[in-house]
């Protein structure tokens, strides 16, 4: 009998042992069960609120139960489809849970709610996750800064209903757009203009190339134009730049798609200006012309496009031609007396570069300065400015034995062997030529930002033209106008000068942009003594408009 309960005892020690590991392994199974994982992909954008640390909600307690955050996030005014996912361990619970959901509720920097969103669905029984687009076309009409969880069923006192929200994705909708194209078109006079303001075909991909084909002696040139949405008004035909509700841009833009929008061309005065609404020219039968799709008609500049359709092209194509000037001849072929000395043209020693009207070689007919004092008081003419170029008048100037080219005074580089460096328009035999940076005391060359399509400083794009000129052995024309061919000439400056205004971008390409490191360079050359050093505070701000 003792045996007996000794047995028993012993059976009953085990069972309860076994069932207090048991209960045991259960208490840290609970302990570590794996934490949800977000599971929305960071996508182009996609704007992601982490919701860490987790933690659950219950519809069953106090509000402070039903809510968690705020969480930190930015997200600007727009138009977004909204997931929200949810988790909730139910591998090893209980879960008859009818109402486990939750929604976020969108305040700004001032604590103001902005929005709120639509409700997670409830998680089914049989899934620990679930992901879900709760809205789309969702809008905020201004930024937000905090996001804060709210459980969807509170205060329901019949479950817990606890659920535990994990992450929530923000993919931004974007308008519909269309892209505009246009082009301008220069002839040199203005019979050779279409003349399409009585009406023609539409303007297509086709219309500008067809035109040039057929006229030679056109050219496209760069040009800017705008774009307006419906109800703006004309804000003349003849006004450079449309104002605040004007879009400018150079070639191409992308544009809203939907409701008509108009299109025009910056007006310079250096061409022909518009008749009006008309389909007939009003001053002497000549006017500029713009164009856009199907609105081919008048000769104004205002143009609709209507109605633009999502994901389609539209062309626009301008034409002109430049007013005609005057033509003057210079001082020194124009068969009067300028300078009352009764000598006329090449009869003037003011004519001459030598000042002997007996030399017939040294006559020179588009000087426009028939006096025959130069710039320092000596005697002869010559030279737009009235002053010698003595690196081409056949003397020796500076009594060295050597004339115009064999003279080192008149080369930029001083070596009278190097034929390439020979400058014949040098007014000095004696000053080694025109050595870039060789001043005795200089500054700052070029401190503006110029760009093609920008509205540059004209005066600034002028010494850039003659720097590359100087520089690189071109030929710009000085015209203040940086157009592709100044652009071009400057990025191969950059290409020549990489490591010090490409490689401190983090770009290897070149820009075709005057701008704070290819200024440092230009101005290091023409003023070595300024030894600039590159402003890399600036451009560590700045290189994410170029990266």
């Amino acid at each position: 009998m003792k045996n007996i309960k000794s047995k028993v005892l012993s059976f009953a020690i085990v069972l309860f042992l076994l069932l207090s590991f048991g209960s045991l392994n259960t208490s840290i199974a609970q302990a570590v069960e794996a934490q949800p994982v977000c599971t929305l992909e960071q996508i182009s954008g996609r704007t992601i609120v982490d919701l860490t640390p987790y933690n659950g909600l219950r519809s069953d307690s106090d509000e402070a139960a039903a809510t968690g955050g705020p969480f930190a996030t930015v997200l600007v005014a727009g138009t977004y489809d909204v997931t929200l996912q949810s988790y909730d361990n139910h591998t090893e619970k209980n879960q008859i849970q009818p109402n486990e959901q939750w929604y976020l509720i969108l305040k700004d920097i001032g604590d103001s709610t902005i929005a709120t969103t639509s409700a997670i669905s409830d998680l089914p029984d049989d899934i620990d996750n679930l992901t879900e687009i709760v809205d789309t076309n969702f809008v905020l009409t201004s930024s937000v800064t905090s996001a804060t969880t709210y459980h969807d069923a509170y205060p329901d006192s019949t479950s817990a209903n606890s659920i535990r929200p994990v992450c929530a994705a923000f993919d931004l909708v974007l308008p519909p757009t269309a892209t505009i194209e246009a082009v301008k078109i220069i002839c040199p006079t203005e019979d050779l203009l279409p003349n399409w303001g009585a009406g023609g075909e539409d303007i297509t991909s086709d219309t500008a190339s067809a035109f040039l084909e057929a006229n030679p002696t056109c050219y496209t040139e760069d040009w800017t134009f705008e774009w307006a949405p419906d109800s703006t008004v004309n804000p003349g035909n003849q006004t450079e730049t449309g104002g605040e509700d004007w879009t400018a841009f150079t070639s191409s833009a992308t544009v809203p798609a939907g409701a008509l929008i108009w299109v025009r061309e910056q007006f310079n005065s250096d061409y022909i200006s518009f008749s009006g609404d008309t389909t007939e020219p009003r001053d002497e039968d000549v006017s500029a012309e713009f164009y856009c799709s199907n609105d081919v008609l008048n000769y104004d500049n205002y143009d609709f496009i209507d109605p633009v359709e999502a994901d389609q092209t539209y062309y626009c194509v301008g034409f002109n031609a430049p007013i005609e000037q005057p033509t003057t001849n210079p001082q020194c072929s124009d068969d009067v007396d300028n300078d009352g000395d009764e000598l006329i043209d090449s009869a003037d020693p003011g004519c001459h570069s030598d000042g002997n009207a007996s030399d017939t070689e040294s006559y020179v007919p588009s000087d426009n300065d028939e006096t025959d004092e130069d710039d320092d008081g000596g005697g002869g003419g010559g030279g737009g400015s009235g002053s010698h170029t003595r690196c081409s008048d056949k003397k020796d100037n500076d009594d060295d034995g050597l004339v115009d080219s064999a003279d080192p005074g008149c080369h930029s580089d001083g070596n009278a062997s190097n034929a390439d460096s020979y400058v014949p328009s040098d007014s000095d035999e004696q000053n080694g030529g025109q050595v870039l940076g060789a001043q005795t005391s200089c500054g700052i060359y070029v401190d503006k930002y110029l760009r093609r399509g920008y509205k540059n400083d004209a005066e600034a794009v002028k010494k850039v033209q003659l720097f590359l000129n100087d520089y690189l052995k071109l030929k710009l024309e000085v015209d203040g106008i940086y157009g592709s061919k100044t652009e071009e000439a400057v990025r191969v400056f950059q290409i020549l000068h990489k490591d010090k205004i490409l490689t401190p971008w983090g770009v290897t390409a070149s820009t075709g942009i005057f701008y704070l490191t290819t200024q440092t360079e230009v101005n290091n050359i023409m003023c070595p003594d300024l030894n600039l050093q590159i402003p890399s505070n600036l451009i560590n701000f700045t290189a994410s408009m170029i990266n």
